[in-house]
């Protein structure tokens, strides 16, 4: 479904039933008192929108795997977001997936999850969605016990009802993934205490589940990257771009091409052994050929949009000295890896949703007008000038490359 769409029922429709679920858990509580400690059995995480927060979201499940050893860990995320899963496949138990590609498919996978979830008789739902009202409402009907979600009193238009027994607050100078995984250490806090998490923030001590690709998919990986261009071999020294991001302000979070192209140029011309790389998924093909087509060392060059999965795509980046990318799924799926990753920020703000990885580098023009994507916005643009791309030089790239 349009994402516009989504939006407007989440709204109209999310609005009324979240207040009707809050006076239903407000009676509950009253009759029913909860306890402080506990150890959960059965533990959800729900995360519907975007590939890069799910994986932000991979140390909060870290800390909830160190914390319940015995529990079992669910995943609720949309259909676009499942494929990490299937190499990742240690890090969750389950993963319970919605199609919201098409209203009716969206409809039925919906009651048909809300009818699973309450028949495994989850313990603990952590709503990882900032300003979604459809997951809080997810969380509930799973009949979770104890739910966890970001909630900000006094915070106009953001309304989401009171139906948890966690609430946790969003705070806007702190990371994403220390925010997802503060989620899990507040289960056991006194849930009295207002506003939870009342800890230290420790973003240093962040760790992800590392990609560890099997020899025969690397030589499998490698042929296809010889058969497509013979340039390659085992010996090229691999550079990764990537200017396609999600559909959130996609327009304004791209860098020109003509900068993609110089930069690429540069790159190519610093040593013969060097090899660049455009990825991107089957729709974002003819993008990166308007890229290319610019380059003058193009022979040198690959094409990869279409042409792989993400897992293959998470092994190039892996395999790379460095990858270059604007704001992106790709660029959070990079922290699953080693490789240095070098983030054009546009739109959002690094201070939550910067790269993690070691010896990674953020570059931003600082505008005061930066982050103009926000939870209070609903991550709707007002821009139409992204200055904030646009005057980022190809040389203040280049210079920041290994």
């Amino acid at each position: 479904m349009n994402l516009d769409i989504m939006r407007k029922i989440d709204r109209w429709i999310g609005i009324p039933i979240c207040f009707t679920l809050t006076v239903l858990h407000v009676g509950k509580k009253r009759i029913i008192p909860k306890p402080k400690t506990f150890s959960p059995r059965k533990i959800l995480f729900i995360k519907l929108f975007g590939l890069g927060s799910v994986v932000l979201s991979f140390p909060a499940i870290l800390e909830a795997r160190r914390k319940f050893p015995k529990a079992k860990i669910y995943y609720l995320t949309f259909a676009q977001n499942a494929e990490v899963f299937d190499f990742m496949d240690d890090v969750v138990d389950e993963v319970l997936v919605i199609d919201n590609k098409k209203a009716i498919k969206f409809v039925t996978d919906t009651f048909r999850t809300i009818k699973y979830l309450a028949h495994e008789k989850i313990d603990v739902s952590i709503d990882l969605e900032f300003f979604s009202r459809f997951s809080g409402i997810l969380g509930f009907l799973s009949r979770s016990k104890y739910r966890v979600g970001f909630y900000n009193p006094h915070t106009e238009g953001l309304y989401r009802g009171r139906f948890l027994t966690h609430e946790i607050f969003y705070n806007h100078y702190v990371h994403a993934a220390e925010s997802f995984r503060s989620m899990v250490r507040a289960l056991n806090e006194y849930q009295e205490e207002k506003p939870l998490v009342k800890d230290t923030y420790r973003i240093s001590d962040i760790c992800f589940p590392t990609f560890i690709s099997s020899k025969e998919d690397k030589d499998s990986l490698r042929k296809k990257l010889h058969l497509l261009n013979p340039l390659f071999s085992s010996s090229s020294n691999i550079y990764i771009l990537n200017n396609n991001s999600s559909d959130l302000g996609r327009e304004l979070r791209i860098w020109g091409k003509e900068k993609f192209a110089k930069l690429a140029d540069l790159i190519l011309e610093s040593n013969p052994d060097n090899l660049v790389i455009f990825l991107g998924v089957e729709g974002e093909k003819e993008k990166n050929k308007s890229i290319i087509d610019l380059i003058k060392n193009k022979n040198k060059t690959l094409n990869m949009a279409g042409e792989t999965s993400l897992k293959e795509r998470l092994m190039l980046i892996d395999m790379a000295h460095n990858f270059i990318t604007v704001d992106s799924g790709l660029m959070h799926l990079a922290s699953l890896v080693k490789t240095r990753v070098i983030a054009l920020f546009s739109t959002e703000t690094p201070m939550l949703f910067g790269p993690l990885n070691k010896g990674s580098k953020v570059i931003t023009m600082g505008l005061l007008c930066q982050p103009c994507l926000t939870i209070y916005n609903g991550k709707v643009p007002a821009c139409n000038n992204n200055r904030c791309m646009n005057e980022l030089s190809v040389e203040r790239v280049f210079n920041e490359i290994d």
